[in-house]
């Protein structure tokens, strides 16, 4: 039988459709097709199609689905790997309220909900953007982010280096709710040990999601100890400076994009999606100009 891929699919389903491998392959619209397009007599005349919801699972022929390799999460290389794929389990610390639309250079919008998850192997958090299908039901799963914290295993996630250092999933991407193996239990036990560890951390990040209207003021010293492997996303940091003999008569000040600088009308602090410098994603900050 065939199955039909379109436009970006075929770029995005290189490495996850392989010659002689086997798939489970799930919530994907099967149709028939006319006889005449058909490559060959033995060909079944029943199209299948790739779409948002469709779940890709490869197969060990003698062994049933592949067990995933998890990893901790400060062993993920920091290095740009546009083709690595990696699989982690962690202890939740934040799910979104709910996902975000967000527009691509192409001008279509994708739902994206972020999730922060932590582990032994280092000391602060580390986002998820989790895309499409999965910012549903999925993250709806683990609402209860506050009361308890739970560990869930992602697969085959890819690293993203903007706005630091943070993880994507893709279309191969599961959610395990209840993972099994051996570092899935001992992040249980773990979590039983250190709550006040987990909570000191889940502090953090509320902090950033949700500041207060009392500025945080940090030295010059604190922000260079800060790195795109430990920043948590969206953070911001006030610094008290002294400007001897400051001409402000040449200082233009306004709120523009991070990373053209391009003005907008948007509050400091905005996530938006930059259509100047085609960011799908950006943030509004003060600018100047002189």
């Amino acid at each position: 039988m065939r199955c039909a891929l379109f436009g970006d699919q075929i770029h995005a389903y290189e490495d996850v459709l392989k010659p002689t491998g086997q798939y489970e392959i799930s919530k994907a619209p099967t149709t028939y097709i006319d006889e005449q397009y058909k490559i060959n007599l033995e060909e079944l005349p029943y199209q299948m199609t790739i779409g948002q919801q469709t779940i890709i699972q490869r197969l060990n022929p003698e062994a049933g689905p592949i067990e995933p390799r998890y990893q901790p999460l400060s062993t993920l290389p920091r290095s740009p790997d546009p083709n690595g794929r990696f699989d982690i389990v962690g202890v939740v610390l934040f799910v979104e309220d709910a996902p975000r639309m967000i527009s691509n250079i192409r001008g279509r919008e994708s739902p994206v909900r972020e999730i922060s998850v932590t582990d032994t192997s280092q000391d602060h958090a580390m986002t998820i953007s989790t895309w499409n299908d999965l910012t549903g039901k999925p993250c709806d799963a683990m609402n209860n982010w506050a009361e308890r914290f739970n560990v869930v295993g992602f697969t085959a996630l890819k690293t993203r280096h903007t706005r630091g250092f943070t993880l994507n999933t893709t279309m191969s991407t599961r959610i395990i709710m209840n993972p099994k193996g051996e570092r899935a239990d001992m992040l249980r036990e773990w979590v039983k040990l250190y709550q006040h560890v987990l909570l000191d951390r889940q502090e953090k990040i509320l902090n950033v999601r949700y500041p207060s209207a009392e500025k945080k003021v940090v030295t010059i010293a604190e922000l260079r100890s800060k790195k795109a492997s430990n920043a948590i996303p969206d953070e911001v940091a006030w610094i008290r400076v002294t400007i001897p003999d400051p001409d402000l008569q040449r200082v233009n000040a306004y709120i523009g994009c991070l990373g053209c600088g391009k003005r907008t009308h948007l509050p400091v602090g905005t996530r938006f999606p930059c259509i100047s410098c085609k960011k799908g994603e950006t943030t509004t900050v003060y600018r100047h100009f002189p």
